[in-house]
């Protein structure tokens, strides 16, 4: 099913237009031509496609240094990846959700900032990985780490740090 995703989104001439872009190394016309393809994805009412256009524009924007364009299309990221994972349950959709969440919230720190609620869902989503799901956990709780490192987690204190770091 993955894959007939992959196929329907290179169907958009803007996705073509855009990838030419990118190789060239016009990464703003490649994001005008990525916002586009983001609006077709939209009105098609698949989840499955916003998310990977809004994918890419997070990527692209991240390399132009758009940390707040980056940061929008992370958080639909994970908005589009809820909305997926409800649709179909897979593991495949559970990952996506852990994955988008927790890069949400890396970007986020980017920003001096971080979203406890966010990543709460990264670490709820970890969960529900079976096997992989501790790994996981373990991941988010290094960026929760960070967070507190960067002083960008609103609800850590000086103490967590040092707790965190001695852990």
């Amino acid at each position: 099913e993955q894959s007939s995703t992959v196929m329907q989104l290179f169907q958009i001439p803007e996705i073509g237009e855009a990838r030419k872009f990118y190789e060239d190394g016009k990464l703003t016309l490649a994001s005008q031509r990525l916002d586009r393809a983001e609006e077709i994805c939209a009105g098609s009412r698949m989840p499955e496609l916003s998310f990977l256009a809004h994918e890419a524009l997070a990527h692209v924007n991240a390399l132009i240094g758009e940390i707040g364009k980056e940061q929008h299309h992370r958080q639909m990221c994970a908005q589009t990846s809820v909305e997926t994972a409800a649709k179909s349950p897979s593991p495949d959709t559970n990952l996506a959700v852990f994955d988008s969440h927790l890069s949400a919230c890396i970007t986020d720190m980017k920003l001096g900032m971080f979203e406890t609620v966010t990543m709460h869902r990264a670490k709820k989503a970890a969960g529900r990985l079976g096997k992989d799901g501790p790994a996981h956990q373990r991941a988010a709780e290094l960026v929760e780490g960070l967070s507190m490192l960067a002083g960008s987690n609103p609800t850590s204190e000086p103490e967590d740090v040092l707790d965190f770091m001695l852990d």
